[in-house]
């Protein structure tokens, strides 16, 4: 309070206990449900449960990638109803997702993950960005900024404005049609307007499984 923080009393509290992953839990959560606060992403449960969704900022929720993956089925975010995110996607790898409201700058933090020579997968030479930038219509190379795919979650509030927040991890988050039968580590996002095309752009490229040094 001294910092000028609001104390959000309504969402309860827990103890953290332990920063210890597999301690024994020592939180208890509105269904009754032991859970350990040093298990990410249940650190958020109270205030999922109780409908907190909402006190989120537009920032935080884009950093954590929650408008693609929400922590929790049934939590939705009122906040992103008409705000347009672009989200770009790692052609080469299931791990990298670059989001933002600008879409230069989505595409920056595209362009520095390809070159970051984490494995041999990416190690984009300049021809490569281009190809890539022509190819899915990433700004990689001009100043001007172009709306990206509009994402639109919509609230889906109970009676009494409480969001059901569920243990389970939500699903379909990738176009598993889609999955690179070469590899297996890569399947484009569902917020991909053209996972036919991303998929032939990471073939030409993919060279196959993984191995454990490169991962």
């Amino acid at each position: 309070m001294e910092k000028g923080y609001t104390r959000l009393t309504q969402y309860g509290t827990f103890n953290p206990g332990t920063a210890e992953a597999r301690a024994k839990p020592t939180s208890v959560d509105d269904r009754g449900v032991p859970f350990n606060a040093a298990n990410a992403p249940y650190m958020w449960l109270m205030i999922f449960q109780r409908g907190g969704a909402k006190e989120f900022p537009v920032s935080q929720i884009i950093a954590f990638h929650w408008h693609v993956r929400p922590p929790f089925k049934g939590v939705t975010f009122p906040q992103l109803k008409g705000v347009d995110i672009t989200d770009y996607q790692c052609p080469e790898c299931d791990r990298g997702l670059f989001s933002a409201l600008n879409p230069r700058e989505a595409a920056e933090q595209l362009r520095t993950h390809l070159v970051s020579g984490i494995d041999r997968r990416h190690t984009y030479s300049p021809q490569d960005i281009r190809e890539l930038g022509k190819e899915w219509e990433i700004p990689f190379e001009s100043n001007r900024v172009r709306r990206g795919p509009v994402l639109v979650v919509a609230p889906d509030l109970e009676s009494g404005g409480v969001q059901a927040a569920v243990m389970e991890p939500p699903t379909d988050v990738y176009l598993e049609e889609y999955r690179c039968q070469r590899c297996s580590q890569w399947a484009p996002l569902v917020t991909n307007k053209q996972p036919a095309n991303a998929l032939r752009f990471h073939q030409r490229h993919c060279k196959g499984p993984v191995n454990e040094a490169e991962r």
